[in-house]
């Protein structure tokens, strides 16, 4: 008898074992890929929660090197921005030139839109909030100059105090021009004249510059040429006219209407009662 081979007790070489045992070993190949595939992406994990907790947190606030010139000269980098560079009037008539030149340098400084310079300054702190305080504060007359920065000592409270400062003087200047418009038709000795040309071609340059609305120049007519009554509070009828710094023909008929024509039917009725009125006779 031949010796028998070692793999006969191990079913190896054997058909009839063979075929038995293969779903066994394949089922036991693909056990052990789940394992090592299930072993690499936990240790691919904890490879990445060690990182997170190993790795120094980025600087939130990288300064460029144009916002540390900004730093060191905000007045200097400003000037070199805006070769044209505006000071504030507090007429409000080149509001609109100053509020371009501090657009054009936070713009460049912070690569931010200019749309959003209002709420982005409202963010400002140390260093930053410092420098383009020092810029607006520069860059307005003299006269209100210390006293604005001591009410709004952050620039996103003085930026706004001088726009509604300027807006409010522009709408006046504005109010003043229509006012002498009103005047120069009134005065029959003034007409026809070379200074009364003169006039007319100021005021209408002044139209065109401030790109004044139909809406917006009928409001105007109206406030220039409505007389108060006595009783009526000249600086409460301001304040209804100005509510907002743009007044509509809506808002000063209304504000007109609610004030002065109630106010002037009370006089007139006070009036004729004064005239209507008969004091008893006496008998003596």
């Amino acid at each position: 008898m031949p010796p028998r081979r070692m793999t006969d007790d191990l079913g190896v070489g054997q058909p009839e074992h063979a075929s038995a045992d293969l779903p066994c070993l394949l089922n036991a190949i693909s056990l052990l890929t789940n394992k090592v595939n299930k072993l690499q992406l936990d240790l691919e994990s904890q490879k990445k929660i060690n990182n997170k907790f190993n790795t120094a947190p980025a600087n939130p606030h990288i300064l460029n090197p144009v916002q540390r010139r900004f730093w060191d000269y905000p007045l200097a980098l400003h000037f070199l921005l805006n070769l044209k560079h505006t000071i504030l009037r507090f007429d409000g008539q080149n509001l609109s030139m100053w509020l371009e030149n501090s657009a054009t340098t936070i713009t460049f400084v912070y690569k931010i839109n200019q749309i959003l310079i209002d709420s982005f300054l409202a963010t400002l702190v140390d260093n930053d909030a410092s420098s383009v305080l020092i810029v607006i504060v520069q860059t307005i007359d003299d006269s209100p100059k210390s006293l604005l920065s001591k009410q709004h000592p952050s620039p996103a409270s003085l930026f706004l105090a001088l726009k509604l400062h300027c807006d409010h003087s522009s709408c006046l200047d504005k109010l003043n021009t229509v006012r002498n418009l009103l005047t120069s038709f009134k005065d029959t000795g003034l007409q026809n004249t070379t200074k009364w040309l003169s006039l007319h071609q100021s005021i209408f340059a002044n139209l065109v510059k401030w790109d004044v609305s139909l809406d917006y120049f009928y409001a105007l007519l109206i406030q220039a040429n409505v007389r108060l009554p006595d009783l009526v509070n000249h600086n409460v009828f301001e304040v209804l006219m100005h509510q907002s710094f743009n007044p509509t023909f809506a808002n000063v008929s209304e504000a007109t209407s609610s004030v002065v024509v109630p106010v002037a039917v009370v006089k007139h009725n006070a009036s004729i009662s004064a005239v209507s009125y008969t004091p008893p006779t006496q008998e003596y």
